[in-house]
């Protein structure tokens, strides 16, 4: 009877053991949320956001019967959520691998800039000392600790990490070629993902990913960061309009010469320039953060985290209102948010937001130019960026049905989008009074069953030759636009119609990065000739450049 009562006591002490163990999350989770209300622009995991290996991390540490030890194990996990708090009041972004890398190599300055700007940190300092102390106290209540073991906490706690390192690996270590959008959301920090857990997975991609690459292999940085341009011409009174499409391959337009008549509208307009181009990646989050941030070569994630050359950013500092429009959802975007500068976007909706936003919202690519159309064109100068969803699988829920045209669901899409594009330019032309500029690339292209093949990811042409298709309105401003080969030439075009010195020239070496966004997936090295045609592909990795 007496063995019995005790093991009952036990197991009321292991129940003890998780609901605290459940508490301690839910005040890391409060910790998150208190940080969100001081910088609305950090999206925050939920209250009751359950995640469980960071759930049995708690319990592991919980296990150790040393009160010192645990304190220290959850001060390493605060330290870490006040850092991310940090980073993100600085540069708008969430911890990136490439972040640890710039703190060992910039040790100095960055502690110089965490003192510059030390008034916009005591608020996330005293939350991390008041969630710290609540846990302190949680812990100092004792009872009965017999079910207490170092060695089952030492054991969940190995266990836990040999799984996070592994599983980046195996992420990393790319089976079919290419990162799937599955497996970058792995790797990736997140939106709506805790601090701590966002921290740790910029952790695992550094210490397996970009540390053997850059300081095992003494290789340091593969490319340059280019320097902030310079503003030369303030005040520019000026529309730019860029729309950014999805899985969208040039050899499938009609315009650039496809078989088939699918781009009809887009044709009949005067002056209208379009041409083939070299796409900055091969995957969304490849492409677009290059595009956005003014990158030329692959793998070049220090420019990006450091936001000198993003478009957004360059737009602000020449007093540009700012938007960016995307008919992707929340989640679809999440993987995008530490790269597009949102702390420099005036006004940012996915399309859940857009939704919601406007009266009747229209469906598919058209609720773009719905939204353009709440835009203010005569009185404010706007740097306007317009997401699609476009040609991404499923290629026939991209298009109304009165679009069904094409056996190949794929053409109907570029249909659609001809569609979507030529309204849009319609409409710049009888709302804008001031000089517009309509500028249209695809983040990428998309394998059709070629080599075998589909969707994207893959270093093939039909993946990494995109449309490039402009327009003005209102100017007669003669632009380099045969120089353009490529989407760093865009940035570049972009940047100098913001006003900065920047020269749109042409380039006989073009870099394509491939899956991932830090180039560990390989990349091409293309030379090209005067007529824009490569003479000479080399695969490059990050191992062996």
């Amino acid at each position: 009877m007496i063995k019995n009562t005790t093991s009952l006591k036990n197991w009321k002490n292991v129940i003890v053991l998780f609901i605290k163990a459940l508490i301690i999350l839910l005040l890391l989770n409060l910790a998150d949320i208190l940080y969100s209300y001081y910088n609305p622009s950090y999206i925050s995991v939920g209250i009751i956001k359950f995640n469980y290996l960071f759930y049995f991390t708690i319990v592991g540490i919980l296990l150790f019967k040393q009160f010192y030890i645990k304190i220290g194990l959850f001060l390493l996990i605060l330290l870490s959520m006040l850092f991310q708090y940090l980073h993100y009041q600085y540069f708008g972004t969430y911890i990136q691998p490439i972040s640890f890398y710039q703190f060992i190599m910039n040790t100095g300055e960055v502690f110089s800039s965490f003192l510059d700007e030390i008034e916009n940190m005591i608020i996330p300092i005293l939350i991390i000392i008041l969630i710290s102390l609540f846990i302190i106290i949680l812990d100092s209540f004792k009872k009965n600790e017999s079910y207490k073991n170092n060695i089952f906490a030492i054991t969940i706690l190995l266990s836990l990490v040999t799984y996070s390192f592994v599983n980046t690996y195996d992420n990393l270590h790319l089976r079919y070629g290419i990162l799937s959008h599955k497996q970058a959301l792995q790797l990736s920090p997140l939106p709506k993902k805790h601090s701590a857990v966002n921290f740790l997975k910029s952790l695992n991609y550094f210490l397996i990913g970009i540390l053997p690459k850059k300081i095992l292999n003494n290789q340091g940085e593969l490319f340059p960061v280019l320097d902030e341009p310079v503003l030369v011409q303030k005040n520019i009174h000026a529309n730019i309009v860029f729309i950014i499409g999805e899985s969208l391959r040039a050899k499938q337009l009609h315009l650039l010469g496809y078989k088939l008549q699918n781009t009809p509208n887009l044709e009949k307009i005067d002056n209208l320039y379009s041409s083939t181009i070299f796409a900055a990646g091969t995957m969304t989050k490849s492409a677009v953060s290059a595009i956005l941030n003014r990158v030329k070569y692959p793998g070049n994630t220090k420019q990006m985290v450091s936001m000198t050359n993003n478009l957004f950013y360059l737009a602000k500092k020449n007093n540009f209102t700012t938007y960016f429009y995307s008919q992707q959802s929340n989640s679809q975007l999440a993987i995008l948010q530490s790269y597009l500068g949102l702390k420099y976007i005036d006004n940012y909706a996915s399309r859940e937001i857009l939704k919601k936003k406007l009266k009747n919202a229209k469906d598919y690519d058209m609720l773009l130019k719905q939204s353009l159309e709440t835009i203010d064109l005569m009185n404010k100068n706007n740097f306007i960026v317009l997401h699609m969803r476009g040609s991404h699988l499923p290629y026939k829920k991209q298009y109304p049905k009165s679009f069904n045209k094409f056996k190949l669901y794929y053409n109907n899409t570029v249909l659609y989008t001809d569609n979507v594009l030529s309204e849009i330019i319609k409409y710049l032309k009888e709302n804008s009074r001031k000089p517009t500029y309509f500028i249209f690339t695809s983040d990428h292209g998309e394998l059709l069953g070629e080599y075998g093949r589909y969707g994207h990811g893959w270093l093939f042409p039909e993946v990494y030759k995109v449309p490039f298709i402009f327009y003005t309105i209102n100017t007669i401003k003669k632009l380099p636009l045969k120089n353009i080969q490529s989407h760093f030439q865009i940035s570049n075009l972009i940047a100098s119609l913001l006003g900065y010195n920047i020269k749109v020239e042409k380039m006989d070496t073009i870099y394509v990065n491939g899956s991932d966004i830090d180039a560990l997936a390989g990349y091409l090295k293309i030379k090209i000739d005067k007529n824009n045609k490569e003479v000479e592909i080399q695969f490059q990795s990050p191992y062996n450049p």
